[in-house]
């Protein structure tokens, strides 16, 4: 009983964890249910690819997929039976299906850890009580609600890629705080142990969808400011072997979306079917750099060869088109992204729970002001205050917000018909940090209120004593 009441807020999350997790098994059915879409045979087909095999990397699909479509590459034992294709009005409920069962029920409980751990994460490094419980029941509402969780009966990559963002996110978020709040060094054994850990899940987050690519981009800029500023506390033996390692990943993921065609045979040149040929300026621009007439036979060999950084190049040389594009098509990125493959039955619980998703979840683009301004005001009292706390918050929203921002960016435009389940992770990932933001500017706050009130209090008590002292020696 004395070490109940000595770790309270140990016990106090731990229930909530399971209780939210319980609330998570039993609200949406069978963690076996599963339904297939319109790219998921695509996935099982590619699984059969030698594991580790070239194919594996530069097939079809990515190795992450590749990897757990394997409980399910077997033709004869393993048929996809339940199939849904909502754009042409066909809709079916999840079902259980043989060998596709372990996939929904790997990506259900993978979900449920990955959640509860960046709940139990953010929890722990939150120093009031008020908002450690907060961003516990924030997290679980989040990500328990149907806005995420139904997507865990679907076969394809955007259960896999929220959770394993989670994961990573978690560890990371552990890392941070122990480098700069406790002064741990990355090369100790924990922090070895929890790097490893997160260049594990990061690299396998990685390896679900070709976009994830760009995210190591601005990760290593984030490890060489942080190895550049961050002195003896950046881990200098350990973080140069990370960067090195991101950067091979980067190249080997870059060399097989290349060979596979994955990321522009077609998306790319549904990008440039919709953004350029209409037009004759920018048609001409690509010309310019030596696109063939889009009738001739030579055209789809040459985008298959020079579409990425052709229009790379004229993304970044015309700001004018992105900032107009993204203003016209606003709307998209301010949208419900409940998954569409299914109808569940109306029940009062899913009401309750589609209304909380709807808080959780609001449906506005003022999103992204907002953590913006958060993360400004992180900024910004992180350069005016020596609270370890504070640069630590700071230091992982500072790799967060860029990662998620070059994803999204890549996502709209690099597709110009499946952007909008494309870009659902990312959207999310916002909504994500708007929470978690507004609980660690919270936290800050109060922080810092009770340390000034515990500062005032000193000067007063030591003049009580100071008199108390005083009046004792007159009296004598």
């Amino acid at each position: 009983m004395q070490w109940i009441r000595g770790h309270s807020m140990t016990v106090v999350t731990v229930g909530l964890l399971l209780v939210g997790s319980l609330v998570r098994w039993q609200a949406y059915g069978d963690l076996r249910l599963s339904v297939g879409n319109a790219e998921t045979q695509s996935y099982i087909e590619s699984s059969r690819a030698p594991l580790f095999s070239w194919d594996s990397f530069a097939g079809t699909r990515l190795l992450t997929t590749n990897l757990i479509y394997k409980l399910a590459n077997d033709p004869a034992r393993c048929p996809l039976t339940a199939l849904s294709n909502p754009a042409e009005g066909d809709e079916v409920s999840p079902t259980f299906q043989t060998c596709l069962d372990s996939i929904a029920v790997l990506q259900g409980l993978l979900s449920i850890f990955g959640w509860c751990y960046l709940g139990w994460t953010a929890a722990r490094w939150m120093r009031h009580p008020a908002t450690r419980i907060g961003v516990l029941l924030l997290v679980m509402a989040f990500a328990f609600t149907p806005q995420i969780a139904e997507w865990d009966s679907i076969l394809s990559p955007e259960s896999l890629s929220m959770s394993l963002f989670a994961i990573s996110l978690a560890l990371l978020m552990e890392m941070a705080f122990r480098g700069v709040v406790r002064k741990e060094a990355a090369g100790a054994r924990t922090g070895l142990a929890l790097l490893v850990a997160w260049v594990a899940a990061f690299s396998l987050w990685v390896f679900v969808r070709d976009v994830h690519l760009y995210a190591i981009l601005t990760t290593l800029a984030w490890l060489a400011a942080l190895f550049l500023l961050g002195g003896r506390h950046a881990g200098r033996r350990v973080l140069p072997a990370v960067i090195v390692f991101l950067a091979g990943i980067f190249i080997l993921g870059s060399i097989s979306a290349r060979e596979s065609h994955r990321a522009t045979r077609y998306p790319l040149i549904h990008a440039v079917e919709t953004y350029v040929l209409p037009f004759p300026s920018r048609l001409d621009y690509f010309k310019r750099l030596g696109m063939p007439d889009p009738t001739s036979p030579g055209y789809l060999a040459w985008m298959d060869d020079n579409a990425t950084g052709t229009y790379a190049s004229f993304l970044m040389s015309h700001p004018g088109f992105v900032v107009t594009t993204l203003w016209e098509n606003r709307q998209h990125f301010g949208v419900s992204f409940l998954q569409q493959y299914y109808s569940r039955v109306g029940s009062r619980n899913e009401d309750i729970l589609l209304g909380v998703g709807e808080i959780m979840h609001p449906e506005t683009d003022a999103v992204y002001l907002i953590v913006l301004l958060l993360f400004g005001a992180l900024c910004i009292t992180s350069l005016r205050t020596s609270d370890a706390g504070v640069h630590a918050w700071t230091l992982v929203a500072a790799w967060v917000a860029p990662a998620t921002l070059v994803i999204l960016m890549a996502s709209f435009f690099g597709d110009a018909e499946a952007y909008r389940r494309h870009m659902f992770a990312s959207v999310e990932t916002f909504r994500l940090m708007l929470w978690l933001l507004i609980l660690a500017v919270m936290d800050v706050m109060l922080a810092m209120t009770e340390t000034r009130g515990t500062a005032s209090k000193r000067p007063a008590q030591q003049a009580d004593t100071t008199a108390t002292d005083g009046g004792a020696e007159v009296h004598a």
